[in-house]
């Protein structure tokens, strides 16, 4: 609906707007999948927190039959200092992203606005970051369920007064204020449901002091996970802004609303796995590896299957998508929005192997992406004058089907310990050969046609 409404310079400013609140998602430097994972070891009983080797799982004396409410409460005693902490780095964050708005914004006629929107969106950001404390104990806790299923309640809430909002006032500050009201009240639930979740004892966990021991366990994988974040998906969002730097309004609007369609399709895709990473980092603690490989089967073909069907619809209907709802922005070029599909396919490929992986609490994923994003920058560098935005693309599929992809599989399948084929074929290959069937289909029918 922002399409249809705004101007091309004011669509590009509210697309770098949601880039930069897809950044925060990861600025908490690898702690949400690490806190996330460690409660999870908790809730299955384990008194341990450290690295779990499924080939050595009786080691563990202070194994519980329930969850060990000793050793969530520990974490979460940690877990919330670090985040005040790191909630205070992420006021100088928002204040250096201030700086890079300054030239896009300077497109617009009347900046008022936009900058009041930017200063709501730094205000609730902060206490969304914060919030993330309540939703790291729910899916720690294995409340994936119910917590996805009021995400998804919530967000069908949001988005409607946010079209009511547009369509009565056509105010851009209107509509973000609507967007981040949804923001805290979302925070607000979250808190809701960790009171009240296994009969309110996150009250008595929360009494718990910060442990240096819990956070020196915890730090290993953390940073590790955060150097990953930064060098991978960090890469792909500063492209973007280095890109709002050099383009024009609508060159840049068409760049990042590629690069927002692309993380819409990568998130849905990354559902049915990463819903099931605190089951499955439970499962590897207690040495059920036969219900861990099946479930995660599962899970990589359905995120496979999501993110090459996202990318094949947008590849033959985005145009007559955006023609519908806007006059002011078109769909990126075919070729473009293909390679960059194919950039994204390589590194989800990669990352739902890591992520097997790292249901171990080993965390190596930070020398994957570092070599990976040092590929991906250096060639986009490189070409970005000759080939302007498609240096990105061709940087992005160097980097990740050049290193990322062997890397991932060579750790995960220490785990797997299963022939590749056998794993593969109905997990990723037969996916592939179904996104490339539809491509040369769709090649001859445009042949045909002409």
């Amino acid at each position: 609906m922002m399409l249809r409404f705004f101007t091309t310079a004011e669509i590009a400013i509210w697309l770098l707007f949601n880039m930069y609140l897809s950044i925060q998602r990861f600025a908490d430097f690898g702690f949400y999948n690490t806190f996330v994972r460690v409660i999870s070891y908790g809730y299955g009983g384990s008194s341990r927190i450290s690295f779990i080797d499924h080939g050595k799982q009786n080691d563990d004396p202070d194994r519980t039959e329930g969850p060990n409410w000793k050793t969530i409460g520990r974490v979460i005693g940690t877990m919330n200092r670090v985040y005040v902490y790191m909630t205070l780095a992420l006021i100088v964050a928002l204040a250096l992203m201030s700086l890079s708005l300054k030239k896009p914004i300077s497109d617009i006629e009347n900046q008022q606005p936009i900058w009041i929107s930017w200063g709501i969106i730094a205000f609730t950001s902060l206490i969304n970051f914060y919030g993330r404390i309540y939703t790291n104990y729910l899916l720690g806790l294995n409340k994936v369920a119910i917590v996805r299923r009021l995400e998804g309640i919530f967000s069908i809430l949001a988005i409607l007064s946010n079209i009511l909002v547009l369509y009565t006032t056509r105010s851009f500050l209107l509509v973000i204020i609507s967007q981040q009201v949804w923001v805290l009240i979302r925070v607000i639930r979250n808190r809701y449901l960790a009171v009240w979740a296994e009969g309110g004892v996150y009250k008595e966990l929360t009494r718990n002091p910060y442990e240096k021991a819990i956070f020196n366990q915890v730090w290993g994988p953390a940073w590790k996970s955060g150097i990953s974040s930064l060098s991978s998906t960090g890469i792909t969002y500063a492209t973007g802004i280095v890109y709002s730097q050099l383009s024009s309004s609508m060159m840049l609007a068409k760049y990042l609303l590629a690069l927002k369609f692309l993380e819409v399709i990568k998130n849905v895709s990354m559902a049915p796995l990463y819903s099931k990473i605190p089951l499955l980092s439970r499962l590897i603690s207690q040495n059920k590896i036969t219900d861990w490989k099946r479930i995660s089967k599962r899970g990589i073909l359905l995120s496979n299957y999501i993110l090459l069907a996202g990318i094949l619809f947008l590849y033959l209907f985005g145009n007559e998508l955006i023609v519908l709802i806007s006059d002011n922005i078109g769909f990126p070029n075919k070729d473009l929005w293909l390679l960059l599909g194919i950039g994204l396919f390589f590194q989800r490929y990669g990352a739902l192997h890591t992520q097997l992986y790292q249901t171990t609490n080993k965390v190596n994923s930070h020398i994957n992406d570092v070599i990976s994003g040092t590929i991906y920058l250096g060639i986009s560098i490189l070409m970005l004058g000759s080939l302007d935005v498609y240096a990105f693309a061709y940087g992005w599929i160097a980097g990740y089907a050049g290193f990322y992809v062997w890397y991932a599989l060579y750790y995960s399948y220490k785990i797997i310990r299963e022939p590749f084929f056998s794993f593969e074929w109905k997990t990723t290959l037969l996916p592939i050969v179904a996104f490339i069937l539809v491509l040369v289909l769709d090649m001859l029918w445009v042949n045909y046609s002409n």
